[in-house]
């Protein structure tokens, strides 16, 4: 991970033996601002190093603060909301004995200071004036995740822990919770860390990602870090179609009588679906990597939209009939890699190498 400057990072040392588990995060550094994804297969300690960064793990051995104005997690006698902290469970946690509005207010009880978000603008920011009156036994998973993130933001916490927020939920309601999500990173002042097992949730919305297996931090690095990191751990556990692209750009164009967006990528331009954003909105795009094709040179006629030109930086092979190849934007400063997943005879067949420059051919409709 490339350093912080020491006032942007909180540092610390953890310990635990939690029966035949045990979590070893040594001297690590957490950003103060942004979205921090922790990842990484089931079982690695990920929900286990969020509760200890909580305070909610009891035998937790070391230190750990999140420095002045926000009080230390390691202080287990005080309840989270008297700590500045919030935190989200899975599956919302509830009370079934309330209906939404009286979770609401609970939450508002128990803030420590005034909230950073009054109630009546969350309500409309989640779009909740409907469900106010509904127990909580009623509503669907992702109207329960919305009503569970809003509680927590009315208690005014100054940092917020999220363990699988989007787990078991329906894809429109995943969809509708991740933006939520992804417009609450812009606007929270503090930290976000949140726990996921999905390459698209992390590819979507992490600024900062922690990979984590059997107990240990093994990689710590801003999403830009992790997708150029060819050798890195992301790159590495992104098998299968998971394999793909994260480009961030902003909205230049709206193509609207045909239903698509311009993205200006450092200065390249990228035809996709409509988007719902305002011109100047900052997005992130995502490309799987087998949507993306090389060819030597822009075809006069195509039906695709997207023709961009790229330079090759690297090669890795998949398995034995596919290789991932690494490659650069060029006519433009963006800093974000692409990917194409191309078979082993094209890649033979067309003798692709490391400096090569091809034109990278993207359906808008994939994107």
């Amino acid at each position: 991970m490339s350093p912080l400057p020491p006032g942007e990072i909180f540092q610390g040392s953890l310990f635990l033996k939690k029966e035949s588990f045990i979590l070893k995060a040594n001297n690590f550094q957490l950003p103060k601002r942004g979205l921090s994804v922790l990842f990484g297969p089931s079982g690695s300690g990920k929900t286990t190093f969020l509760r200890s960064l909580s305070g909610l793990e009891k035998d937790v051995e070391g230190h750990f603060n999140f420095g002045e104005g926000l009080n230390n997690s390691q202080n287990h006698s005080i309840p989270l909301h008297k700590r500045n902290i919030g935190y989200v469970f899975q599956g919302g946690g509830l009370f079934p004995h309330l209906n939404v509005h009286e979770n609401l207010k609970f939450g508002l009880k128990r803030s420590k200071e005034k909230s950073h978000f009054s109630y009546d603008f969350i309500i409309r920011w989640f779009k909740l004036e409907k469900l106010l009156k509904r127990k909580t036994e009623t509503l669907s998973g992702g109207e329960k995740q919305k009503v569970a993130i809003a509680r927590t933001l009315l208690q005014a916490p100054n940092v917020l822990f999220m363990d699988e927020p989007l787990t078991g939920l329906d894809r429109e309601s995943k969809l509708e919770v991740m933006k939520l999500i992804g417009e609450l990173k812009e606007v929270f002042q503090g930290p976000i860390f949140m726990v996921t097992h999905s390459f698209e949730e992390l590819k979507r919305l992490a600024d900062f990602v922690f990979y984590m297996e059997k107990g240990a931090i093994k990689y710590l690095g801003s999403l830009l870090e992790a997708m150029n990191d060819f050798k890195g751990p992301l790159i590495e556990k992104m098998g299968g179609g998971e394999v793909g692209s994260v480009l961030e750009g902003v909205v230049k164009n709206h193509l609207k009588e045909d239903a698509l967006t311009a993205v200006d990528i450092g200065g390249v331009n990228i035809i996709c679906p409509q988007i719902n954003q305002e011109l100047g909105q900052k997005v992130r795009i995502l490309i799987e990597a087998n949507q993306v094709a090389l060819m030597e040179a822009k075809p006069e006629r195509a039906t695709f939209l997207n023709a961009l030109k790229v330079k090759i930086t690297e090669v890795k092979t998949l398995n034995q009939t596919s290789v991932l190849v690494g490659l650069k934007l060029l006519g433009g400063s963006s800093s974000w890699p692409l990917y194409s997943r191309v078979t082993l005879k094209s890649f033979n067949f067309l003798r692709l190498s490391c400096g090569q420059v091809w034109i990278a051919t993207i359906k808008a409709t994939s994107l």
